[in-house]
């Protein structure tokens, strides 16, 4: 499952000195090890070479699972005082800004939408596919490294506290709760359903400015908070 790695965009900060400094500037993306593993880590690295305020948009809450332990590395580069890690005292690090984003749909939502999924309980989907994380408080996997954690469900909330987080200007996690695995499948099916029905309108239309006008409206938002 690819992750982007994104430096902030100039409008998505509301002091004006800032905005230069936070300019999007490059985009990079990343695919880990078998799909997931070492998404964090590569993303600590790429921060560490930009030398610039970097955001972390990972595919889901079990890639970071996966890569657990990096949130120790990270928490070395952490300005938080109450940090219960040692903090190396010869030649510390400069603090890196570093925010993780955390999409938690509960699982692996990949495979909510192959065939076997179908089989539910006959093939143990959800321990097997569906590997379910909710049993796993990101919130208490911060605290124990001491990195700043906050969470959110809605969409204004989610913006409110990722611009936070930029200001930080030092590892941080943020946790956006989206609905689950089997309304994700839902949603993707009624994305492709109006955009099939767009594509076709537009073929068929005379008047290509016309269909676009007529349909621009319709497309739903693929990732939905809860």
């Amino acid at each position: 499952m690819p992750s982007f790695f994104l430096y902030t965009s100039f409008d998505e900060l509301q002091s004006v000195s800032m905005k230069e400094k936070h300019r999007l500037s490059s985009v990079a993306v990343n695919i880990g090890a078998s799909g997931i593993d070492g998404i964090i880590s590569s993303a600590t690295g790429f921060a560490e070479g930009s030398s610039s305020p970097t955001t972390l948009l990972i595919g889901g809450d079990l890639a970071t699972l996966h890569d657990l332990n990096v949130f120790h590395n990270l928490s070395q580069r952490s300005r938080h005082r109450d940090s219960p890690v040692p903090q190396k005292t010869n030649n510390p690090p400069l603090s890196l800004s570093l925010t993780s984003i955390i999409v938690n749909n509960d699982g692996g939502g990949i495979f909510s939408f192959l065939p076997i999924a179908k089989h539910g309980n006959d093939v143990s989907f959800e321990t097997f596919f569906g590997t379910p994380t909710n049993s796993f408080s990101f919130g208490k996997g911060a605290e124990v490294f001491g990195l700043p954690f906050d969470n959110a469900s809605q969409y204004e909330t989610f913006k409110t506290k990722y611009r936070k987080s930029l200001f930080l200007e030092e590892p941080s996690i943020l946790e956006a709760q989206v609905v689950d695995r089997n309304q994700n499948v839902q949603v993707r099916a009624l994305i492709t359903m109006l955009t099939n029905e767009v594509n076709t309108t537009i073929v068929s239309s005379p008047r290509e400015e016309d269909a676009m006008l007529l349909h621009e409206s319709r497309l739903p938002i693929k990732i939905q908070f809860v």
